[in-house]
């Protein structure tokens, strides 16, 4: 995993989140990611070094239920989208 998006439904998706290798623990890749207070639906998904989806989840956060299974791809047909709006870190 090398990029990590948020991805609004209809909107541009968000990202640029790091992702880092934990130093002591085998295996075990970290990242945070932070969506707009106002954000409460989006998938959140997980890409490789050449592009291609590795995972996606879609996330409620209010509450309400998605209509089907997150995606997982390991074939390519979905890729990194094109242009990643960068975070916003001047929030509080």
């Amino acid at each position: 995993m090398t990029t990590v998006t948020i991805e609004p439904e209809g909107a541009e998706a968000m990202g640029g989140y790091p992702v880092l290798v934990a130093p002591n623990v085998d295996g075990l890749v970290v990242f945070l990611a932070w969506a707009p207070p106002t954000l409460d639906r989006y998938t959140l998904a997980a890409y490789g070094a050449d592009g291609c989806l590795l995972d996606a989840d879609e996330v409620a956060l209010d509450g309400s239920v998605f209509d089907g299974p997150g995606t997982t791809d390991s074939r390519c047909h979905v890729r990194v989208p094109g242009t990643l709006q960068p975070p916003d870190t001047t929030a509080g």
